[in-house]
């Protein structure tokens, strides 16, 4: 999970870095895509293997935060492409 997360940020960094809406836009759908095989990760492996009495109540917040994130991938989905950063 953890190359993930640093395949992300990188793919950040050179949103940063990107100099047309095209390049930016390309970044993006990488990023979608590489959050989307994370998410399926945790949801089907990770969380079911740490549910607990004692792991319930961070697991939860945990999801909320994944869905609050994927709310937000959704919406810079549907951003439309502009130049300005």
């Amino acid at each position: 999970m953890v190359p993930q997360h640093k395949e992300v940020e990188a793919l950040f960094d050179r949103v940063e870095k990107a100099t047309t809406v095209a390049q930016r836009m390309k970044l993006f759908e990488q990023i979608a895509d590489a959050l989307a095989v994370h998410w399926a990760i945790e949801e089907k492996i990770s969380y079911p293997a740490v549910y607990g009495a004692k792991t319930r109540d961070v697991l939860l917040e945990v999801v909320e935060e994944d869905h609050a994130c994927k709310r937000i991938k959704t919406d810079v989905i549907a951003l439309p492409a502009t130049g300005e950063m």
